[in-house]
């Protein structure tokens, strides 16, 4: 699952947050509002998505599950039959069927996403990361260090996994932020595997034409290259326990 910590909200959890708002106010869910189902003027061919909720005012959680085709049964090429008194009838209304999984649900402030496709395919939620990435590709730019983003915002652009990815790590650089440029040219310069594939221009910024230095960047302001003091050996490892200093000593 993933927490959901983006600035802007798409269109779906913004939904389910309104709902969750209003859960417990007599004025919402009426007639009045159109916000009660009536076959009068809705069919179950116009739900989008289901939004429940479970539990008692002051502890629930609510969640949200996207409709698809398939939860809709109509009569057409299949017919379904039914029991009418001791007869064998045909079902002469659609069925609108509800499956127990849940896409993203909402507890305690924060929005859990356990299917991330959802968002992806059915939301505003992809224009969402490219401007979130833009934002990050500025902070870049204003640390002078890479010589040109263009190639970096176009990735972002069209790789959403890679756009995610550099607003994570450029959100939480330590690097970025603490790290000198200097330093940071230094360490790539004189690392024994950065040094090789991450292009650095004489006037001592990163040039990031390649997807496999974008990469290493991204890898480099996570502080992933790691040397061992033990082993001496360097290894690349995104996820790291930080010691504090009594736990050192």
């Amino acid at each position: 699952m993933y927490l959901y910590d983006l600035q802007e909200t798409p269109t779906p959890i913004a939904l389910m947050k309104e709902v969750e708002s209003n859960l417990f106010k007599d004025d919402y869910f009426t007639d009045a509002n159109n916000r009660i189902f009536d076959f009068k003027v809705d069919s179950f061919g116009e739900i989008d998505a289901w939004i429940a909720s479970y539990g008692v005012e002051g502890n629930y959680l609510i969640t949200y599950r996207k409709a698809f085709p398939v939860n809709l049964l109509k009569q057409g090429r299949n017919v379904f039959f039914v029991k009418e008194a001791e007869q064998i009838d045909i079902l002469r209304n659609d069925i609108f069927r509800m499956d127990g999984k849940i896409d993203f649900f909402s507890i305690s402030d924060a929005t859990l996403i356990y299917n991330l496709s959802v968002l992806e395919k059915f939301s505003d939620f992809k224009d969402i990361v490219i401007r979130a990435a833009g934002h990050s590709i500025q902070q870049v730019m204003a640390a002078n260090i890479v010589a040109d983003t263009t190639k970096l915002q176009e990735r972002a652009n069209t790789d959403l996994s890679f756009a995610r990815k550099l607003i994570k790590v450029i959100t939480h650089s330590l690097i970025l932020n603490v790290v000198s440029n200097e330093d940071i040219i230094r360490f790539a310069r004189e690392h024994a595997y950065l040094s090789k594939r991450l292009k650095i221009s004489q006037d001592n910024k990163f040039e990031l034409d390649k997807k496999t230095a974008q990469n290493m960047f991204v890898q480099l302001l996570d502080d992933a290259f790691l040397h061992s003091e033990l082993s001496s050996n360097d290894y690349l490892s995104p996820g790291k326990d930080i010691l504090k200093k009594e736990e050192r000593e």
